[in-house]
């Protein structure tokens, strides 16, 4: 965005905090990396290739995935455009409202004349007649020489003051990125403490399940073992009844030299009890309840944050106001040249 030059020193610290380091212009649809640092929408497209899914930013080289929009679909720095369009009316009033030096701001066709040192204001002959009849006035030269050294001590001070506030907004905008750097490294922990939990509770799972597995394998022996028992007495019943039947059924006599076979297989399983109840392991599981648990991750620990850091020169901060807190003071005595 092209805009008029900056005159005064606190301009010129707004439009060097308001301007993209790429075309140096005041931000024109300023789009917010996630870095903190902001930029044109324009410069970071003709600066990126648009088929490109990721850039770095130009200041601090950080790799940024542009979302499926692209460029445009970066979050508007809505706080930067607000002031840039403020500036720009600023400039483009200043502009309208310039008037030729030396010329009086109440009555713009009339020239200042003299300076009335009751009110401290310069005047032009209508001023004089409407509102400084009686007035002590002295000639703009002589004011001018006396009251020169004055404004440029009140010009000294006011710029150690801007400085004060550039160095503020500096280091204002320091922390917002550590803020930013911290949030992001919060995040990574966070990620990184739920990996290692979740691959605990893998293992955790695993091993769970190898135990059961291992149960379940004993009561399945135990169980196989005594159905193998149960068919050797069943098999042994069951060839002996087979092996009678079948020579009965020929007719014969054959079948009386199976009797004593039968009948000593019979007086076997007479009476003999089952065999009793398999007592298998039960396996079963309770899990945690982790609604009563504190968080499995961590805590969210809430620090104080370090103050704005102090100004330079006579211009500087007084702690002690509290924790966290720190006040600013600007300025000094000032001046007391006054008639």
């Amino acid at each position: 965005m092209a805009a008029a030059k900056p005159q005064s020193l606190g301009q010129q610290i707004l439009y060097e905090e308001l301007s993209c380091s790429i075309c140096l212009e005041l931000f024109t649809r300023p789009k917010l990396l996630p870095c903190g640092h902001t930029f044109c929408q324009d410069c970071l497209q003709v600066y990126f290739c648009e088929s490109q899914d990721h850039l770095k930013c130009p200041n601090c080289q950080l790799q940024v995935s542009l979302p499926p929009e692209g460029v445009t679909g970066l979050p508007e720095n809505h706080s930067a455009a607000k002031f840039c369009e403020k500036l720009s009316k600023t400039d483009a009033n200043a502009d309208k409202q310039a008037k030729p030096r030396n010329k009086c701001s109440q009555h713009p066709s009339e020239d200042y004349q003299l300076y009335c040192t009751q009110c401290d204001v310069p005047v032009c002959y209508v001023c004089l007649e409407e509102t400084h009849d009686g007035h002590s006035m002295t000639s703009l030269k002589k004011a001018t020489k006396e009251r020169k050294p004055v404004v440029q001590t009140l010009l000294k001070e006011g710029k150690e003051i801007l400085g004060t506030y550039h160095d503020a907004l500096k280091d204002m905008r320091e922390k917002e990125k550590r803020l930013i750097e911290q949030k992001k490294q919060t995040e990574r922990d966070i990620i990184e403490a739920y990996e290692r939990t979740l691959k605990e509770f893998e293992r955790t799972a695993n091993r769970l399940r190898l135990r059961v597995q291992e149960k379940h394998n004993e009561n399945t022996e135990a169980r196989q073992r005594q159905m193998e028992s149960v068919q050797r007495e069943v098999d042994e019943l069951a060839a002996a009844c087979d092996q009678a039947e079948q020579e009965m059924a020929q007719g014969g006599v054959t079948f009386l030299e199976r009797e004593d076979r039968l009948t000593e297989v019979i007086e076997k399983h007479r009476g003999a009890p089952l065999p009793p109840p398999l007592r298998t392991q039960v396996i079963a599981f309770h899990p945690k309840n982790f609604e009563n648990m504190p968080e499995p991750l961590g805590d969210i620990v809430i620090g104080a944050s370090a103050a704005v850091s102090k100004g330079k020169g006579d211009h500087q901060g007084n702690q002690g106001q509290g924790q966290g807190e720190e006040r600013l003071t600007f300025g000094g005595q000032g001046s007391d040249e006054r008639h």
